[in-house]
């Protein structure tokens, strides 16, 4: 596999420095193109992604609401891998470490990024890789020196000294390798170079661990952090000493810590530079825990680890006596206790030590542990302080690290790439602490993953779920998630109070929330998709918070973590969204307000408004812009619509239908149309002619195939009879193809081909391509195939004129039929090629899945075999992608006919036994959806797949040996 071309490389190793993760466009467009980006930066970078997924395996580039992914998990990725590894290697013993840091060195096989490296975006990636592998040789070495090999590693540290001559710690290794190796003249004499370098390039003396060491070695003592003998090995002391006084009130853990080694080596580097951290977070996210493993990690480093949980201080005059009291410095006998006191009796006791004070849980005294820290870091110069809290300290020289939810799997991951994402491993360890053998297999990666996706990735939550797996399954649990408040008691009664249940994690946040605050978060939940900051302003403003208050307290609720700010979406806007918790939380206090079907209006009706103004762009030039604003905002439009279709307000509902019609029949949603349009169409009594009419046109035209004929006829009769803006002319342009369309479906070909004329001289080269491409589809029924062939290439040709992707591509999926029936294959795999490129711009849907399949009918008659597999096995993993059983029987119809022609039998056999259950399966859930009105045999139930049934059937049979 070679991917060319230098601006595609870059796009494959941005994607693949992030990867399994969305990297957006706007990050993607900077990277790839810098200062300069063309002109239609957007559409440059999908036609990038395009080449790449051609040159990729199927699948490998996932598109995402924010952006592109690849979809890979990180150990896939080299510089990826060797991170993981020598961050794990930083929390091992020191021969496990070197083992590690020798595997992660081992990983590198040259230069980092050599095929980019003139891009802007790659230096710093560069930079920051070569340092890492110069830390990691120093960690590697470090641990030989602990281990005792110096006399081997002075050869190598005078070559990587005289590399690299200014890395004082390298240095510092050689004069204690040289030194721990009986040659001392020599490690003095290093020590000198290294002093008069440093002076006369930098005019820096040594740091004073160095002097220090140098120090040492004059008066033949130990150097600092030299290897001592084993305990066995030393020999047995003769004065018993006084027992040490403790110098630590860390817990030991009883639980495996899952994930975030990479966190832990980051928030130890920052401590390094900075002397405190705050980790910050959502309730739950699993911040104590980092910071109690950062805290064991420096432990013998930084001599003191105290740790003081401040959940329990309500006061905050109470704050500076709870950390004296962890430190052993009670309040003295005898003498009341004052505010003032504490902090200076605090002071006293810190200010000659060297420590790591954790303090833990601050959020809800915020301003008294800002200013008791602010006066710790002032005094006393050897502590320093790492706390935890959903919402910072906002002091001088505080750093940030925000703790986010464990990475969460795809929706359709299998067992292997679930397992390999840390919030599953999480949730498959505790659930064996309570189901001794359970492991994520095929028959539960499903329910696994959703569950995972609908927690959130928040680990106590994940905690909380695997003890329910005593009583229930996955697949019972993940059902019941709805009601997640119930179901997610206390499974741990070693737990603080407010983490024994996810009620309680909840209200311990909302209860440091101010009203305003309170009210905001209430309304934004009914925004699904994530808030931009227009919308919030829009559904959210009424009675306690106007429009212009919403930004100010939007940013605290961000601050306190009970919002999450997401970053710029695929249009480019920031959005802001709620944990899924923290949501129906949120909704069940709105209910509780009272102004719920108020707010839900309020939502309806600015998407409505929205849509209304996006939905004309989908047939012309700015359609696929128009579609991807539809597409990121599609979670609010559906739940709009959904709300709207169920309300007293029907109209809103049918509105809805009408402009969101289209886009479902883009995106190939015909069950969301019909679902949707039958509960508004309900309540329709004494709606507008008009809005009747474009919804029943959209239901009609998401019908076909789908729904029973005369069900599809009596929606385009009632269209075509009613609407009409008030000058008399039909109120959407699809509505104008009713009539014609309702002549085609009865059999009135005259009729059909007269209507439809009328419109191909219409000045809109939209309405007339429809009307050609119905006529050209009217001539095949009449079996006129030159005629056919003439109107066809007309609609193409009108539709490339209006700008209309998806009508293109229907068009030359029908040319791409009639000339595979005239025998031209090769014309017929140029215009199956065609409908695969612009159908796939609204990603998979059935109709470009069914255009692969058929073309790589087409290619196996023009004898390219192994090209025609390539295009199966992109049609089969496209298919499991869309979830859908149809179009996934259709391609393993068609990879079973390639396998018999191959006289492969055995394959044959399974991939049309998969066929047939996929098709029986579908027949039987179409009977479900609507009993009654399809005859008793299952081929009726798919009527979308008129034969295929059938042909699978006899396909089968002649496996057997049967005539059929």
């Amino acid at each position: 596999m070679t991917v060319s071309g230098t601006r595609m490389r870059a796009l494959l190793v941005l994607l693949a420095l992030n990867a399994g993760s969305p990297v957006t466009n706007q990050q993607l467009i900077d990277g790839i193109w810098g200062q300069r980006p063309p002109g239609r930066a957007l559409h440059a970078l999908r036609a990038l992604v395009s080449r790449l997924r051609r040159v990729l395996p199927a699948g490998a580039v996932e598109w995402h609401a924010a952006g592109y992914r690849l979809a890979a998990p990180p150990e896939a990725v080299d510089a990826l891998r060797f991170e993981q590894r020598v961050a794990a290697a930083r929390t091992r013993t020191p021969a496990e470490a070197v083992a590690d840091l020798r595997e992660a060195l081992d990983i590198w096989r040259g230069d980092a990024l050599t095929d980019v490296a003139d891009l802007p975006f790659a230096q710093a990636h560069i930079v920051r890789l070569e340092e890492l592998r110069i830390s990691a040789i120093e960690d590697r070495i470090e641990a030989q020196l602990q281990l005792g090999e110096s006399l081997r590693l002075t050869a190598e540290l005078q070559s990587l000294s005289t590399a690299h001559p200014l890395r004082e710690r390298l240095r510092g290794q050689l004069i204690r390798a040289l030194y721990l190796s009986g040659r001392q003249a020599d490690a003095v004499a290093a020590y000198e170079e290294t002093r008069r370098m440093l002076a006369d390039q930098l005019g820096l003396d040594p740091s004073p661990a160095l002097r220090e060491a140098h120090l040492a070695m004059l008066r033949g003592e130990p150097v600092p952090h030299a290897v001592h003998p084993p305990p066995e090995a030393r020999p047995p002391d003769l004065v018993l000493a006084p027992p040490a006084l403790p110098t630590s009130n860390l817990r030991t853990q009883v639980t495996s810590f899952v994930g975030r080694a990479a966190d832990i080596l980051e928030i130890s580097r920052l401590l390094d530079d900075a002397r405190l951290v705050t980790l910050l977070g959502p309730g739950g996210v699993g911040k104590t825990r980092l910071a109690e493993e950062v805290a064991t990690a420096l432990e013998q480093q930084l001599g003191e680890v105290w740790t003081v949980e401040l959940s329990a201080v309500r006061d905050a005059a109470e704050l500076p006596r709870a950390v004296l009291a962890v430190l052993g410095s009670p309040e003295p006998a005898g003498r009341a206790s004052d505010r003032s006191g504490d902090i200076d009796r605090l002071i006293g006791a810190l200010r000659s030590r060297h420590m790591l004070l954790v303090l833990d849980s601050c959020e809800h005294l915020v301003r008294a542990t800002a200013q008791l820290g602010g006066m710790i870091l002032s005094s006393c110069p050897g502590v320093k302080v790492i706390a935890t809290s959903r919402e910072q300290l906002g002091i001088a020289g505080e750093r940030l690290w925000l703790v986010e939810p464990l990475a969460l799997p795809p929706v359709d991951a299998d067992s292997r790439t679930a397992g390999s994402y840390v919030s599953v491993q999480l949730f498959a360890e505790r659930a064996r602490s309570v189901r001794h053998g359970f492991e994520v297999d095929d028959s539960n990666v499903a329910a696994v993953v959703r569950l995972c996706r609908s927690l959130d990735g928040i680990p106590l939550l994940l905690e909380l779920a695997a003890g329910r797996l005593r009583a229930l399954s996955v697949e019972q649990l993940a059902d019941r998630l709805d009601d997640r408040f119930e179901m997610l008691g206390g499974s741990n009664r070693m737990s603080l109070g407010r983490h024994q249940t996810l009620r309680a994690v909840v209200d311990w946040s909302w209860e440091l929330l101010s009203s305003t605050e309170r009210t905001l978060l209430c309304r934004i939940a009914v925004l699904h998709g994530g808030a931009t900051l227009h919308s919030a302003e829009r559904v959210c403003r009424g009675p306690g918070l106007a429009g212009e208050q919403v930004v100010g307290v939007l940013t605290a609720l961000v601050d306190k973590s009970m919002v999450m700010a997401t970053g710029p979406d695929a249009l480019g806007e920031p959005r802001f969204r709620l944990l899924d918790t923290i949501r129906l939380y949120a909704l069940e206090q709105l209910a509780v307000t009272g102004e719920e079907q108020a707010v839900r209006r309020a939502h309806a009706e600015h998407f409505l408004e929205f849509a209304e103004r996006i939905e004309p762009t989908l047939r012309g030039h700015d359609q696929l812009d128009g579609f991807e604003w539809l597409r990121a905002n599609q979670d609010d439009l559906h739940a709009a619509a959904r709300w709207a279709a169920e309300s007293a307000e029907p109209e809103l509902g049918l509105r809805f239908v009408g402009v969101l019609g289209w886009y479902w029949l883009l995106t190939g949603q015909h069950v969301e149309c019909e679902n949707i349009a039958t509960r508004a169409l309900r309540r329709a009594d004494g709606t507008a002619g008009r809005v009747l009419s474009v919804a029943h046109t959209m239901r009609a035209l998401n019908g076909f195939g789908h729904q029973d004929r005369r069900e599809i006829s009596a929606s385009l009769g009632i269209a075509a009879d009613l609407g009409g803006d008030e000058n008399g002319g039909p109120s959407h342009p699809a509505q104008r193809m009713a009539a014609p369309l309702l002549a085609t479906l009865t059999g009135d070909h005259v009729s059909a081909l007269e209507r439809a004329g009328v419109l191909i001289s219409e000045p809109d080269p939209w309405m007339s391509a429809c009307a050609h491409f119905l006529r050209g589809e009217t001539y095949l029924q009449l079996r006129d195939p030159a005629t056919a062939r003439d109107e066809l290439g007309r609609a193409l040709e009108r539709f490339h004129v209006a700008g209309d992707q998806w009508g293109a591509g229907q068009v030359a999926s029908s040319l791409a039929d009639l000339h595979t029936s005239l025998g031209d294959h090769q014309a017929a795999a140029r215009h199956y090629a065609e409908a695969i490129d612009r159908l796939e711009r609204f990603g998979v849907t059935e109709d470009s899945i069914e255009a692969r399949t058929k073309l790589a009918r087409g290619l196996v008659a023009c004898g390219e075999h192994d090209r025609a597999a390539g295009m199966l096995s992109a049609a089969l993993d496209a298919a499991h992608r869309l979830g859908m059983r149809e179009p996934l029987a259709r391609v393993h119809y068609e990879l079973g006919e390639s396998a018999r022609r191959d006289n492969d039998t055995d394959l044959a056999r399974d991939h049309l036994g998969r066929a047939w259950q996929l098709l029986r399966t579908e027949a039987g859930a179409a009977q479900r959806r609507k009993p009654g009105r399809h005859g008793p045999t299952a081929d009726s139930c798919v009527p979308r797949a008129p034969g295929v049934l059938r042909s699978v059937r006899m396909a089968l049979a002649h496996l057997r040996g049967v005539s059929e």
